[in-house]
């Protein structure tokens, strides 16, 4: 019977290593308008629900990815010589990578192109 007890408890720890995560994640790649990457954009995702901000920045090959969990986000690209770039509404779904590819415009930081 004490066999069969321990048993059981190492099956129940088994199946929670198996339990699944709240994260998925935003990725792409940031280029400007000839097509090249760029490689010093920083990158900031806001969840719309929660307020929290989280930060990366582009590879030397212009992507990024960023782990999130599970909401609504709003996508900022900062790069010097380019315009802001803001896009609201995004949807991560848990287990999932939702692509965004970003074509930078060239311009002030103070300019800002938002797509809805």
């Amino acid at each position: 019977m004490r066999s069969m007890w321990i048993l059981l408890c190492a099956f129940l720890m088994a199946l929670s290593m198996f339990a699944q995560s709240n994260l998925g994640s935003i990725t792409g790649t940031i280029s400007d308008p000839t097509g090249a990457v760029v490689p010093t954009a920083q990158i900031e995702v806001k969840n719309s629900e929660t307020g929290i901000v989280y930060r990366s920045g582009t590879s030397a090959t212009g992507n990024y990815v960023i782990p999130v969990p599970s909401g609504t986000y709003e996508l900022n690209v900062d790069a010097a010589g380019f315009k802001k770039y803001v896009q609201q509404n995004i949807q991560v779904i848990v287990a999932n990578a939702t692509r965004k590819d970003v074509t930078l415009e060239v311009g002030q930081a103070t300019d800002v192109v938002t797509v809805n």
